[in-house]
């Protein structure tokens, strides 16, 4: 009698802890989906507070160039991937290698400019399968690309220098190389005394950006410079996230090229959109 009454104990027992079990591995589950939520819904905000500030910028804008700046916060496990309206691929390089990325069939970047989220769900450096798409939103120009962080450029006045050191959060831009040809010729035909505030040849890149790439330290919030450009019926931004390197000289020179362009002839005047010429 007491034998079976201590076996129907301890079988009570195990079950407790076996749903006790249960119910602490659910209630985890249910908080790292809240969590989960919460994060995705963080960068939600995030990117459409970005897209808001350059919508101001592209509705706001009465010149050839324009200037703001606007805060980005970007978690560690997220990917921001700028597409063009006519770009099929765009180049990924964080990581062992180059990756590939197609652009999302998405209503969002349908015949359109788009930014897209993806989230790195396994945590590691690669572009892959364990990356997901989370949402894209259309963006309001044809052309966003940025500076080349990940390499050397010759300053004009002291050689080839690093851009940034490994240990620093702008080394986790890392889109595909754009050449000259791509980009209207103000972003690298200029006056001599101007040229260490613009990367030469080759050293423009597509806009991508990791929260954490390599050894460098994560992106988190950084502060972005945007310059708005309209060059015959395209619009050009250019997205830098340094507040200090050369800012001031780009701005200078890039507002005499505002005013020449609106003062010389037809010839070298950028086209000016419909919306341009009704504003």
């Amino acid at each position: 009698m007491y034998k079976k009454r201590g076996q129907l104990s301890t079988l009570q027992g195990a079950i407790e802890l076996v749903f006790a079990a249960f119910i602490t591995i659910a209630l985890y589950l249910v908080l790292v989906n809240l969590l989960d939520t919460q994060t995705e819904q963080q960068v939600r905000n995030n990117i459409e507070g970005f897209l808001t500030e350059i919508r101001s910028l592209v509705e706001g804008s009465k010149t050839t160039i324009s200037f703001s700046t606007t805060p980005l916060n970007l978690p560690d496990s997220y990917i921001l991937v700028g597409f063009n309206k006519e770009q099929a691929t765009t180049q990924e390089r964080c990581g062992p290698e180059d990756e590939t990325i197609y652009k999302p069939q998405d209503p969002a970047c349908y015949q359109q400019s788009c930014l897209c989220v993806y989230e790195n769900t396994a945590g590691n450096q690669d572009f892959g399968k364990d990356t997901k798409l989370t949402f894209c939103k259309p963006l309001p120009v044809d052309e966003i690309f940025t500076y080349r962080y990940t390499y050397s450029f010759e300053t004009g006045t002291s050689g080839v220098t690093q851009l940034y050191s490994q240990k620093s959060p702008y080394q986790n831009l890392r889109g595909g190389i754009i050449s000259r040809a791509a980009l209207p010729s103000h972003y690298y035909d200029i006056p001599e005394a101007y040229q260490p505030f613009f990367p030469g040849d080759n050293y423009y890149s597509e806009f991508l950006i990791h929260g954490t790439c390599d050894q460098g330290l994560p992106f988190r919030v950084q502060q972005l410079n945007l310059e708005l450009l309209h060059y015959n019926n395209k619009k050009y931004l250019f997205v830098t996230v340094d507040p200090t390197r050369g800012y001031k000289e780009r701005k200078q020179w890039l507002e005499q090229f505002n005013q020449a362009s609106t003062s010389t002839s037809i010839a070298q005047e950028p086209t000016k959109t419909t919306e341009e010429k009704t504003s």
